[in-house]
């Protein structure tokens, strides 16, 4: 878990946002995560028509 908050903190502190309380750093990694997956399959999908 520290190395997960930890790795959140230099992520947040990169891109110049607040960073999320102790309680909150599962949900903030999943909803990184999360969003990260949603953009690579949107890329996917977009590149599968240019094919």
């Amino acid at each position: 878990m520290k190395f997960l908050a930890s790795l959140l903190n230099g992520l947040h502190n990169t891109i110049g946002i607040s960073t999320p309380p102790p309680d909150k750093v599962v949900l903030a990694a999943a909803i990184w995560v999360g969003s990260a997956l949603f953009i690579l399959a949107v890329l996917f999908i977009l590149l599968q028509y240019i094919i």
